[in-house]
């Protein structure tokens, strides 16, 4: 993969081989690594790594998922399609990697970082350095 030209970027919404919930934001690029050069962030906010081939645009999603029409019944690929063209707002971890980038170049917390600090809607109080339990 060393000088080839790297499909996705850091910050690209990519397109992952699963059927539910298949956009992952890009965290992380390593051409060194290609059965894992993508480092992603899942809309649940599971880290994983992609190779180029796993990762695909919502229209190359589409065609793929197409390949399952044997396997999931009418309903759940119906349910898949809809649910991937459905508007689609970002999860809070997507904002604090893509805040992080765009202040440091880096979206991972910096190492050592031991502040329990979560970025989920829940807890945005303390994610702007406030005490939600404070009355």
């Amino acid at each position: 993969m060393n000088g080839t030209k790297m499909r996705w970027k850091v910050m690209d919404v990519a397109w992952a081989d699963n059927i539910r919930n298949p956009r992952c934001l890009v965290v992380e690029v390593n051409p060194k690594y290609p059965a894992h050069c993508y480092t992603t962030c899942s809309q649940s906010d599971g880290i994983g790594s992609h190779s180029d081939q796993s990762l695909r645009t919502q229209e190359e999603w589409l065609k793929w998922l197409e390949r399952f029409s044997d396997d999931l019944t009418g309903r759940e690929l119906r349910e898949a399609r809809e649910a991937a063209l459905a508007p689609f707002a970002e999860p809070p971890s997507w904002a604090a990697f893509r805040e992080r980038y765009k202040l440091t170049g880096d979206p991972w917390l910096p190492e050592g970082h031991n502040d329990k600090v979560s970025y989920h809607a829940d807890n945005a109080g303390r994610a702007h350095g406030k005490d939600t339990n404070d009355k």
